[in-house]
């Protein structure tokens, strides 16, 4: 069984103050955008992870389970352990959406998902050569994850367990995560 843990619980730092999640792209919510995706997902759960009542109310109508990162602010790695401790025992596998990747495609984290479980390995997306997210992880790390603190998320895991990870070539174009107002007004 493979589940979807959406991160939305950040701060929005780098925005001046405007909380990026309810910006519009495409007349939808950027959060919406990750609920949607998951929707499309060859998934059997999702988590969501949220400090916000009006993102807790959209996971209830898509019927996500959703819950609540009290550290969320000293950093995502409180995030990412909130969400591996939701998972069930039931879950074999776990794909980390960010909140902020509003053009990810669903046949890409299909395929992503399709080898995680084939290989049983971390799937780590790359993108122009550069690692992205979301990365899929095996049950044998989502004790680990639940330890995560501060700002580093399950980077810090794939990093120690290198030999253990699958790297996924994909589209560029669908991983970008929008981060600050420029990014938004350049994707908008």
């Amino acid at each position: 069984m493979v589940a979807a843990v959406i991160l939305a619980a950040g701060q929005s730092k780098r925005m001046n103050g405007t909380d990026k999640l309810f910006l519009d792209v495409n007349s939808i919510p950027m959060f919406e955008h990750s609920f949607i995706l998951a929707k499309k997902l060859n998934i059997n759960c999702c988590i969501v992870v949220t400090n916000n009542a009006k993102i807790t109310q959209k996971a209830k109508e898509y019927n996500f389970l959703s819950v609540k990162s009290p550290n969320a602010q000293k950093g995502m790695g409180y995030s990412v352990a909130e969400g591996a401790k939701a998972l069930s025992d039931k879950i074999t596998h776990a794909v980390f959406l960010n909140a902020d990747q509003p053009f990810i495609l669903a046949d890409t984290i299909n395929s992503l998902i399709e080898n995680a479980q084939n290989t049983n390995k971390i799937i780590v997306p790359m993108a122009n050569n550069r690692p992205t997210s979301p990365c899929i992880f095996p049950k044998r790390y989502f004790a680990e994850l639940g330890m995560l603190e501060g700002e580093n998320g399950g980077r810090v895991i794939w990093n120690r367990n290198i030999d253990d990870v699958l790297f996924e070539n994909v589209s560029k174009n669908q991983m970008i995560d929008i981060d600050t107002m420029e990014q938004y007004i350049s994707f908008s």
